[in-house]
């Protein structure tokens, strides 16, 4: 009966590699524009919630999307000019 537990045994090191870099910038890509996101005011669309469901849902590419067409040359929020006091 076949190891179910351990699937990468049979892969090379190489390959192992290369996956997790892969999902690294992935991951990366997805938080830098999850955040980029949300510090803007303004995006394409004034949809941000479309944005959010394209970066996640749409793995790698979803983010350079965002990168490429979503974000507007609007100002972003100053995270140092918060009133804390507004957001309780």
């Amino acid at each position: 009966m076949p190891d179910i537990a351990t699937p990468l045994t049979g892969m090379s090191p190489g390959i192992i590699l290369v996956i997790i870099l892969a999902v690294i910038i992935e991951m990366g890509l997805a938080i830098w524009a999850l955040l980029d996101l949300f510090r803007r005011e303004h995006v394409r669309g004034n949809k941000k919630i479309i944005w959010v469901l394209v970066i996640l849902l749409c793995s790698t590419i979803g983010p350079i999307i965002y990168f490429l067409v979503g974000r507007s040359d609007g100002p972003t929020v100053d995270s140092s000019k918060i009133d804390d006091d507004e957001w309780s």
